[in-house]
């Protein structure tokens, strides 16, 4: 935890670090056009760098008889072919920058929740670039760096079970790192204990491991007082989030991003949906027939990251374009807080999709349940997983199969399965849904 502290410290203090903050704190107020401008600009670059020094992007322009010309703006960007996750799986090597130096790089990659992980390549320009993103929206919270700050989002922890030690401290950062994988009810208590006796003015979670200690709070009536909570690379449902606020006293600022490193968004203060963050990437929004809309699939390219440069990266994050002006006067474009990804959607019969926001409801007045789980078997097969608490019977089981009953209309075999726990990924994030139907559907 020593040296990740140094290396972080390094990267999130640093002297290209403060530059790119610098950059950003002035580019926040920039007008629409300006905000293009600074993408055209850097779109550019990055379009001449692909062609020039990427092999797949040199045998794909050539291909096609696009020249880096072709592409002076945003508006220019269809006519370059839609990148996935299957295409950069397959080409690896060739999206790698020749001109990149293997000292200066960074190998990320996704969870793997759908089969085999994606592997990408990042500079530690583009690094340094998404970190002081991310700690932009830490200002607009009033955290600064140097903040003592709980973090529980997966981390590979050294614990003590013995000695009920579930977290790690980065003295460095001022940080103190909870095991996302121990976050039982007998656990919880050494959790709230390590919190309140480390005093954070802040939680960096998934929304799921915020909930588990935010309801183990309101279960023994206590609360700890926070300054903010940050919650990301999960769907944070309205449920959660009123009971994250109510017993850690702050608000919840949500933030997007992705292991591509292709799109990221952030919560402002007024909490109507989330900023795109313009100046880190191109964002486009796709319908299912790859044309432009105000409604589907993020896609995104980078234009910050020479190591491995994604153009046109199709998500499986599905959203909405709010097209009201925010309050705090930026001009950013705001998405919806992010739906689902494709393989945590319910496929119907007739092919539509249910999301998973709507599931949620059916459980969202349910006192005696501590987690549960929907999986998908079948276009009418579901088994639900509840961890139940003290109080739950046969009557909660009947609103359950009630609201999927009116969610679904036609006739759905539902089968309730009481478990202890719901294991989480290896990564210890929470899947709320899962759905054997949509996987090589979509």
């Amino acid at each position: 935890m020593y040296l990740y502290g140094i290396k972080n410290k390094l990267l999130k203090e640093g002297r290209k670090f403060k530059l790119i903050s610098k950059t950003l704190e002035e580019s926040q107020y920039y007008s629409k056009q300006e905000l293009q401008n600074y993408q055209d600009k850097h779109l550019r670059k990055i379009i001449s760098h692909s062609y020039n020094n990427v092999p797949y992007y040199k045998n794909l322009f050539d291909q096609i008889k696009l020249k880096p010309s072709d592409i002076s703006t945003q508006e220019d960007l269809w006519k370059v072919p839609i990148l996935t996750k299957k295409d950069v799986k397959e080409n690896f090597k060739q999206l790698k920058a020749v001109n990149a130096s293997k000292f200066l790089l960074n190998e990320g990659h996704t969870s793997g929740t759908t089969g085999t992980p994606a592997h990408f390549y990042r500079d530690l320009y583009s690094i340094n670039f998404e970190n002081a993103i991310v700690w932009r929206q830490w200002q607009w919270s009033k955290i600064n760096i140097g903040d003592k700050m709980i973090v529980c989002r997966g981390n590979k922890v050294k614990i003590k079970e013995e000695k009920n030690i579930f977290w790690e401290q980065n003295f460095i950062q001022k940080q103190l790192f909870l095991s996302s994988y121990y976050l039982s009810d007998k656990n919880l208590k050494y959790y709230v204990q390590a919190i309140k006796k480390y005093g954070p003015r802040s939680l960096q979670a998934y929304p799921s491991t915020a909930y588990v200690i935010a309801k183990y709070l309101q279960k023994n009536n206590d609360k700890i007082k926070l300054n903010a909570v940050f919650t990301s690379s999960e769907p944070i449902y309205e449920f959660q989030r009123r009971i994250i606020e109510k017993y850690f006293q702050c608000k919840v600022w949500d933030f997007y991003g992705l292991a591509e490193r292709v799109v990221s968004a952030s919560e402002c203060k007024y909490h109507n949906g989330l900023h795109i963050n313009e100046e880190y990437s191109v964002t486009e929004i796709i319908d299912d027939k790859g044309q432009q809309a105000q409604e589907g699939f993020l896609v995104g390219t980078t234009l910050h990251n020479y190591a491995m440069p994604l153009i046109r990266y199709v998500t499986d994050d599905y959203t909405r374009i709010n097209n009201r002006k925010c309050l705090c006067g930026r001009e950013h474009r705001i998405i919806e807080p992010i739906e689902t990804r494709k393989e945590d959607m319910i496929i119907t019969k007739s092919g539509g999709f249910v999301s998973p926001r709507l599931i949620s409801t059916v459980f969202k007045e349910l006192k005696y349940i501590s987690k549960s789980q929907v999986i998908q078997h079948d276009f009418d097969k579901f088994e639900i997983k509840i961890v139940p608490e003290q109080g739950f019977d046969n009557r909660e089981t009947s609103r359950v199969i009630k609201g999927f009953e009116e969610i679904f209309q036609d006739k759905i075999d539902i089968n309730i399965n009481l478990v202890e726990d719901i294991a989480r990924t290896k990564n210890g994030k929470f899947k709320r849904i899962i759905s054997n139907v949509v996987k090589g559907r979509v």
